[in-house]
């Protein structure tokens, strides 16, 4: 049967789970990620759709993934639920977890992301409002090495380690760890529900926000990051202290994987090649600007030449700058992705390069 699992017992428990009459009826393969090998089974007498996440042998995501599951239990439905898991041979065979299906699929080529965006900033508020007894056996991100200075590259390195203080003064809750418009799924035009719960854990709410702001921008640009900020604080009834340096956190937390993105947003329909494309380019003298947009064409990265470490220069001074004149609490979102505020930016000769790379 085609895109049939690995696990010939996560697929019985499956069975056993719809009831003593039930048959697969159905594999397909769920596009989106690339550390686990996912899986719609669907049964028939009766019908049951359950989601298999299969992981390869040494991996131990499952432990971690079913306890978050287990303290979430569904997020009054806004979360999955863990049905069945198993690791005991991780070593050889690998594990696997069972998990409910929420309705929707995903999707990151809306027609329109403003109003996505929105819906975004509002569920990443009602994720941050959990209760703390409900989630206070998970690990504090703060422990991890996403939760580290140590972690830090690039550009924006500098000022948002010398800030970490602040970062990690943040009172904290409920973190995704990877929240982003590909780790969500929606039923025509409505969220309808948040996937992908592995790095689930106690951390502080700027986290999700800048990374989730990154990633829009990378995607539709700094007005849809900007909306989605702001549904989130009109949904949160708070204003986020500092939204500049919490995009640095995430430009730096990312400087040095993002290449390895673009299988994600291939997958999930990004496919065109000016749309897959992402050129990294790093400048010599330890200066890097990262240049990333899923929407131009280019290939591989682009090593600095003169007019790029020059360029590279001028960004990190506007960068200290415009932190150094950021206000503390300001009302309004920051423009860390933008002309003021420069940790990421996308450089008019971008395509010109690429293309020159491209011949």
């Amino acid at each position: 049967m085609p895109d049939a699992p690995c696990s010939p017992a996560a697929v019985e428990q499956a069975v056993r789970l719809a009831g003593p009459n039930a048959t697969v009826a159905a594999f397909r393969a769920l596009a989106g990620g690339t550390h686990a090998r996912t899986t719609l089974i669907r049964t028939a007498n009766p019908e049951l759709e359950v989601v298999l996440r299969e992981y390869p042998p040494g991996d131990d995501t499952v432990a971690r993934e079913a306890k978050v599951l287990r303290a979430l239990d569904g997020l009054d439905g806004l979360a999955p639920r863990l049905l069945a898991s198993d690791s005991a041979d991780l070593a050889a065979r690998g594990s696997w977890v069972l998990i409910s299906r929420l309705p929707g699929t995903a999707d990151i080529t809306p027609r329109e992301p403003a109003g996505r965006a929105v819906q975004l900033g509002r569920a990443l508020a009602r994720v941050h409002r959990t209760p703390l007894h409900r989630i206070a056996d998970l690990p504090g991100l703060r422990g991890g090495p996403d939760g580290s200075p140590a972690g830090l590259s690039g550009p924006a390195a500098g000022i948002v380690a010398g800030s970490w203080e602040t970062l990690a003064s943040a009172p904290a809750g409920l973190t995704h760890h990877d929240y982003w418009s590909g780790n969500v799924v929606w039923a025509g035009e409505i969220l309808t529900g948040v996937v992908d719960w592995t790095g689930g854990s106690l951390g502080p709410p700027g986290f999700d926000i800048g990374w989730c702001r990154l990633d829009l921008y990378f995607l539709h640009g700094q007005d849809i990051a900007d909306r989605f900020l702001h549904a989130y604080q009109a949904a949160s009834e708070s204003v986020l202290p500092d939204p500049v340096l919490w995009d640095l956190w995430a430009a730096a937390r990312s400087h040095d994987i993002v290449e390895t993105w673009e299988p994600n947003y291939h997958d999930l329909g990004r496919t065109a090649r000016g749309e897959i494309a992402i050129a990294i380019g790093k400048a010599d003298h330890g200066i890097g600007v990262a240049d990333i947009d899923p929407l131009r064409v280019g290939t591989g990265r682009i090593e600095g030449d003169a007019e790029r470490v020059a360029q590279a220069r001028c960004e990190r001074a506007r960068l200290r700058r415009a932190v150094a004149a950021r206000p503390q609490h300001a009302d309004a979102p920051g423009t860390a992705f933008g002309d003021e505020y420069v940790a990421i930016r996308r450089h008019a000769n971008d395509a010109r390069l690429g293309e020159a790379r491209g011949k």
